[in-house]
């Protein structure tokens, strides 16, 4: 395999591919950032700082009635009564999910009944939500939702990287040699399979690092350990994980979309001896792909509203492809849905990553098939 990665880091394309997308990924990050990377935070009296209670809502609440946008400190107070408001509303939202969830899993529906259960699980564990300065897992949280354009720049390096593996074979005339044997092929389809894999999380893990390194200089290191519903983006979601963890499970998510995206050009690439065609072929339709699904998301004017009107098929598929899995990484965490397989109720995370893992393993499959009879 380590082969493979010398055919990879050698091609002038992909370095300085990967160095532009390194400095790009952190001006974007500075960019959306922007102020906030001042690290000017204003702090006001220790009092209402620690972990909340309906106490220090109430004095925060008195305290915003007396103050006034002409007071010093009144964006100080105004953050920290944000919170203290955020906070009450997640407990608020938590308690009432129990409740109900307690109640409706004696239901006689045995799907309600396990979906209630399951629910009951999720949301039984106590959160620890403290008032204090937010700005790193507000900077964090954020940016992870806005990483499109990011995903398009590593979907295009993939797209290379995959070509270079592949095509290498023709321009170095290795290709007779490989395939002198069916167990030369094996073994050489399995190592770029492998880099592949290894590749397209190494793209996920450089992007996690370079959009949050920015924020290391914010507010306390203890700020990772943050519950995600310290954030309104996050406040109904279930579980009690922490920002760390959530930037974890981001990464890990992303790595499996990339993956997913690299095995599925390896269909195209085999049928070439030069790289330009699958190239500009894997472009148009997953770098395409991508674009269309960006743009329904979030660029037109109700898009998103007037396509879930007319096109059905496609609010169903959109939750289970590779491009959701990207662009809607963090939608899956915001909030508990579920899905009825055979009786038993499945999260939509766990359904999307199933049926992306599903499409690895088959195409890879399929794809050995067809490089394996390229040279019978």
């Amino acid at each position: 395999m380590r082969f493979e990665f010398k055919k990879i880091f050698s091609n002038k394309v992909i370095c300085i591919g990967l160095i532009v997308l390194i400095a790009y990924i952190i001006h974007y990050s500075y960019l959306i950032y922007g102020f906030d990377l001042s690290n000017e935070y204003q702090r006001v009296d220790d009092k209402y700082y620690g972990e909340y209670t309906e106490e220090k809502y109430k004095l925060l609440s008195e305290q915003m009635e007396k103050i006034t946008e002409e007071d010093f400190l009144f964006f100080g107070y105004l953050d920290c009564y944000s919170q203290a408001g955020n906070y009450k509303e997640v407990l608020e939202y938590r308690n009432n999910v129990l409740s109900n969830a307690k109640r409706l899993k004696n239901s006689n529906d045995s799907y309600i009944a396990k979906v209630n259960a399951e629910i009951e699980g999720k949301f039984s564990d106590t959160l620890v939500l403290k008032i204090c300065d937010t700005t790193k897992i507000k900077n964090v949280t954020n940016i992870f939702s806005v990483l499109s354009n990011i995903d398009i720049f590593n979907v295009i390096i993939i797209i290379v990287m995959v070509s270079v593996i592949f095509i290498i074979e023709h321009t170095a005339k290795i290709y007779p040699m490989i395939f002198s044997s069916y167990g030369g092929r094996l073994i050489t389809y399995t190592r770029k399979i492998a880099c592949i894999a290894i590749f397209s999380f190494m793209l996920s893990v450089i992007t996690s690092i370079c959009v949050c390194i920015l924020t290391f200089g914010l507010g306390d290191m203890q700020n990772w350990l943050l519950p995600i519903q310290s954030v309104e983006m996050y406040r109904y979601a279930p579980g009690n994980i922490n920002l760390l963890q959530l930037v974890i499970i981001l990464t890990i998510l992303r790595g499996i979309g990339y993956m997913t995206i690299g095995i599925i050009c390896i269909f195209v690439t085999i049928f070439f001896k030069r790289s330009i065609f699958p190239i500009i072929i894997n472009c148009i339709v997953l770098v395409g792909g991508l674009l269309l699904y960006g743009y329904y998301e979030y660029y037109t004017i109700d898009g998103l509203s007037v396509i879930e009107q007319k096109y059905e098929i496609y609010c169903k598929l959109k939750n289970y492809s590779v491009f959701g899995l990207l662009n809607d990484n963090g939608v899956f965490l915001k909030k508990y849905e579920s899905l009825n397989i055979l009786g038993q109720p499945v999260e939509m995370l766990y359904v999307n990553v199933c049926i992306n893992i599903m499409v690895i393993v088959i195409a890879a499959v399929l794809g050995y098939r067809i490089y394996r009879r390229k040279g019978a």
